[in-house]
């Protein structure tokens, strides 16, 4: 799973891009992002025999891979990495 989360990193020069953006915006732009990310790795491990997720049993869902629910974590969890990857001592890296 932390591989999957640390693709968040390949996010960062679309940070820097949509960083002056309306807040909502952003945070929708980010969840819908990460929401494809978690749809095409969860597709990618299902056909491997891997399925570290299935959300199938819950109501707000699309497939087996994705909660609409998890919506507002995805929204701030987006928001809070562009604030860690902008700040001004992660600039360089």
């Amino acid at each position: 799973m932390f591989p999957i989360y640390g693709c968040a990193a390949f996010l960062r020069p679309l940070f820097r891009i949509t960083h002056k953006l309306w807040l909502p915006l952003r945070g929708t732009l980010y969840a819908l992002l990460i929401f494809s990310g978690e749809l095409v790795s969860g597709r990618l491990l299902c056909e491997k025999g891997l399925e570290p997720w299935d959300y199938s049993r819950y109501r707000f869902r699309i497939g087996p891979h994705i909660r609409l629910d998890f919506f507002p974590y995805w929204f701030l969890a987006g928001l809070f990495y562009e604030k860690f990857t902008l700040k001004d001592g992660f600039r360089n890296l």
